[in-house]
């Protein structure tokens, strides 16, 4: 190696010596950053431990029931036999010798299962004839059958003809009832509108009155103290008595008209509502008469000129002549309404009589059709009279045939309901006479199991309650005597089993357990039950803890009876209050609590 070549390497290695150097000051200006840093986020977090902070409340945990809502823990063990719902004893219909068995004791069987044949020698004779015998009558009825069908069919020809001329009877008919019912509804419509015109009428007459009293008032003042301005003075000066007859006029007048405005107005009364209409504008023109007069016998004054006086004089005589064709216009309503109904009485009863004589048409048809069905019938009764002795025999060959029938089904012995063999009294061979049983089936798909128990128990069992069978099966109570049994003292208790899985097994015993609700009656406003072990006893006071607004409330209360694992509560608790029954021990009053549901 020569020298030129020891410089490189050594110019090399410096160069990477330096790049080193550099690389290790920056990594330490790097740290000291880093610890800087983090001095100063512990200083920090050092001085904010020294701030008093404010503690959190502590949540507790609870467990709660409804006051009223809870029931006794209380069971008792007993013991009871399994009996089926059914019992059916199937029977021989008939005697004969068991051909074939079909079942055994635990089957199970659906209504109408075959479960034995049996067989009788004269029975199976017996079906063979009457079948034969049957079969021979039969073919002799049809033949009879075809020969009387042939004269029932040219009687039945005119039979058609005779339903043709009914049919255009009818048709004539129905066109004159078409005219009448059509005709109806038009005469309907004119008398709505007749009516509808007679109400509009009315009102608007009616509210003619009622401007024209108010009119006639303003001058004679008859009600009221508005009266036309400066008439007063001198109003029937010339002769007073016409005045007080006019005012008496306005007020028969007024009164009919306020009792016709409280009448409701409809299409139904609108005729007698009119006639009355009438009457008022007679009593109304009366008054107006009354009001002309007045005004002729009165005088002007300094106040009240000639001119004036003209003028109300020719507007009363205005008044007057409203109400006169206000009149007039209520009786022509009325003559209308009248005319209108007479009009269309006559055309109806026009309508009516083509009806009839239509009908007239009809029933002539009708009895000769009547005449042809007679004919037809004579003809069918002649084919009954052939046929009657052949059907006859064949009748009384069907019934020996259904007999006989009857007779080999009753051999089949038959399920008549499901459910399970729980008895078998025949074997293959057997001879049996009818009513012979010959097995007993069982339905135990439901089941039940009856206990005795004492008074004291069965007053705490009440039906709907669930019973539990040792093996976790339950049932429910369906039945307590209500007396006692008179040897055992004690009171049946029946509960039903849904056996649907055939868990049960009829005539054995089972255990169960069945629960009994508490002895101390809670009314609805008085003591209530709760759990002991919600209760806090010391020597100087009772108390429970209940939910309020989220926290734990202490409550101070009186007790009274045990009942099991239940206490008594007769002053502190109503019902609906709900109480804390886990993690009460640990609370104080106010506590913040969370309730685990």
């Amino acid at each position: 190696m020569n020298f030129t070549t020891i410089s490189s390497d050594y110019s090399q290695r410096e160069k990477r010596l330096q790049r080193l150097r550099f690389a290790m000051l920056g990594i330490s200006f790097v740290l000291l950053a880093i610890i800087v840093v983090a001095a100063k986020e512990v200083l920090q977090t050092k001085n904010a431990s020294n701030v008093p902070t404010e503690q959190e409340p502590k949540i507790i945990e609870v467990r709660t029931i409804t006051v009223g809502d809870q029931i006794s823990e209380e069971t008792i063990n007993t013991a009871g036999v399994v009996t089926a719902k059914t019992k059916i004893d199937v029977s021989a219909l008939t005697g004969g010798t068991v051909h074939e068995l079909l079942f055994g004791v635990g089957d199970s069987v659906s209504p109408n299962q075959l479960l034995a044949r049996l067989y009788d020698s004269v029975t199976a004779t017996t079906y063979e004839t009457s079948q034969a015998n049957y079969q021979n009558i039969q073919q002799s009825v049809a033949a009879t059958n075809a020969l009387a069908g042939e004269a029932i069919h040219l009687s039945k020809t005119s039979v058609l003809q005779a339903e043709q001329s009914v049919l255009s009877a009818q048709t004539a008919l129905e066109t004159a009832q078409s005219n009448y019912e059509t005709t109806l509804p038009v005469h309907e419509q004119q008398a709505k509108k007749a009516l509808q015109d007679a109400l509009t009428s009315y009102h608007t007459n009616l509210q003619n009155v009622q401007s024209s009293l108010d009119d006639i008032t303003y001058i004679i003042r008859a009600q009221g103290t508005e009266q036309r301005e400066n008439i007063s003075p001198t109003l029937s000066a010339n002769n007073p008595t016409f005045l007080i007859h006019a005012r008496e006029d306005w007020k028969i007048a007024k009164a009919s008209y306020d009792a016709q405005i409280t009448v409701l107005v409809s299409e139904a009364n609108i005729k007698n509502q009119l006639d009355m209409l009438n009457t008022l504008l007679s009593q109304t023109l009366s008054a107006a008469n009354d009001a002309v007069a007045v005004l002729q016998y009165t005088t002007t004054n300094p106040l009240f000129s000639e001119a004036e006086l003209k003028n109300e004089q020719t507007n009363m005589i205005g008044v007057k002549t409203n109400i006169a064709n206000s009149k007039a216009l209520v009786i022509n309503s009325l003559n209308g309404l009248d005319s209108l109904a007479l009009g269309q009485q006559k055309e109806q009863t026009a309508l009516q009589h083509a009806i009839k004589a239509a009908d007239n048409q009809l029933s002539s048809a009708r009895i000769a059709l009547e005449t042809a069905n007679a004919q037809y019938a004579n003809a069918q009764a002649s084919k009954s009279q052939q046929l009657a002795s052949a059907q006859t025999n064949l009748t009384s060959a069907a019934g020996n045939r259904t007999i006989a029938s009857q007779s080999v089904a009753d051999l089949s012995v038959r399920s008549p309901i499901r459910g399970e063999v729980t008895q078998q009294y025949i074997e293959v061979g057997t001879k049996v006479a009818p009513g012979q049983k010959i097995a007993e089936i069982s339905q135990t798909d439901l089941v039940t199991i009856q206990v005795g128990l004492s008074l004291e128990s069965a007053q705490r069992v009440h039906v709907g309650d669930v019973v539990t069978t040792e093996s976790g099966y339950q049932g429910v109570v369906n039945r307590i005597d209500p007396a006692a049994d008179p040897f055992s003292r004690k009171i049946s208790v029946k509960i039903a089993f849904d056996n649907s899985n055939h868990t049960l097994i009829p005539e054995t015993f089972v255990s169960l357990k069945i629960p009994l609700t508490n002895t101390i009656t809670e009314p609805n406003n008085g003591p209530v039950l709760v759990p002991l072990k919600s209760i806090t006893i010391t020597n100087t006071e009772r108390y429970v803890f209940v939910v309020a607004d989220g926290s734990a409330k202490k409550i101070p209360v009186e007790t009274g009876m045990l009942s099991g694992k239940n206490i008594e509560i007769t002053s502190g608790l109503v019902r609906g209050d709900e109480l804390i029954v886990e993690g009460s021990k640990q609370l104080k009053d106010g506590d913040t609590i969370y309730v685990v549901r």
